[in-house]
């Protein structure tokens, strides 16, 4: 039971880069916090009077832990997003902005702790049941030790170039992460992995990816596109994630597939097939004028493929 709950932790940690569009702004290092924080949360066998639980007499006890766990979820959520507004916000504690701020940070960081309890409570339920301790720190034992750091190395992919950086310890909860600087118009990616061995053995095959020795990199790439065509982000294809994604799943070999795909999928959206023309009765156009509409379509049609993006990638 307990490899259960590990594989869950994996999946949503490696799916913390994916929600980037969702949220609004550049929301791993929330989540990572968030879900760092409630992996230390336990299921009691009954938890303490609430004024929640007091206020739902009706409820079984099983709802009552529930709803316990959910309002504690969400209150550590909106915590560490308050918190990181008030270490990282410029704005001084006085500017008649700053409590709409934090208002929304903490309404932010309620709903994503919201999410990941929803999805961690019926493991922590299966292994209260079976009888399965998480290593948590509980009154009245020794702490446990501090979680080892994770090691791990970034690549910055630019249209003509592939940057490996030296490997460098990772807090324990950082995952996989790709970012897109528009501006650069590159992409980072980072991995971590739990030993330095992984990492090293990872870094000489992007290594060879880099040199040209291998036609792709140690790692596959996907896209979600919804029925209600939300192009996703793009991100790191693992099996786990693979196993439990969703339909509307586009999977690439190389990062400038994924880039080339989104770029067209995007480009759909916003500008459809056009339908053809329809012929305006009584009205004919000069053979000067259709010569000279053809050229400005010719034209156009030249420079779309002038500053048509270049593929990140090999």
């Amino acid at each position: 039971m307990m490899e259960h709950y590990r594989k869950l932790i994996d999946k949503l940690t490696c799916e913390i880069g994916m929600h980037r569009q969702e949220d609004g702004f550049q929301s791993a290092p929330l989540r990572e916090k968030i879900l760092s924080e409630l992996r230390q949360l336990s299921v009691p066998e009954a938890p303490a009077e609430t004024a929640a639980a007091a206020a739902h007499p009706q409820m079984d006890a099983d709802s009552r832990n529930r709803l316990d766990f959910l309002i504690r979820a969400r209150r550590i959520g909106g915590a560490i997003a308050r918190a990181q507004i008030q270490e990282e916000l410029p704005l001084p504690a006085s500017h008649y902005l700053y409590d709409m701020v934090l208002a929304g940070a903490d309404a932010l960081g309620r709903e994503i702790a919201r999410g990941y309890a929803v999805e961690l409570y019926p493991e922590l339920v299966r292994l209260r049941e079976q009888k399965i301790e998480l290593p948590l720190a509980v009154p009245g034992r020794e702490p446990e030790p501090p979680a080892k750091p994770r090691f791990g190395f970034t690549v910055e992919t630019a249209p003509f170039f592939v940057q490996l950086n030296d490997i460098e310890p990772f807090p324990p909860e950082t995952g996989w992460e790709i970012t897109h600087d528009e501006l650069r118009e590159n992409y980072r990616e980072r991995f971590t992995f739990d030993t330095e061995e992984e990492a090293e053995r990872d870094y000489r095959l992007w290594e060879k990816f880099r040199d040209g020795d291998s036609a792709t990199p140690p790692v596959r790439y996907a896209i979600c596109v919804r029925a209600a065509g939300d192009i996703g982000e793009i991100f790191h294809l693992t099996d786990e994630v693979e196993k439990s994604a969703e339909t509307g799943l586009l999977r690439f070999a190389t990062l400038g597939e994924a880039v080339e795909q989104r770029r067209k999928l995007e480009e759909e959206r916003l500008y459809p097939p056009e339908l053809p023309q329809e012929i305006i009765p009584g009205f004919d156009m000069p053979e000067d004028d259709m010569i000279e509409l053809g050229s400005v379509l010719d034209t156009r049609s030249v420079l779309e493929k002038e500053t048509k993006a270049p593929v990140i990638g090999k």
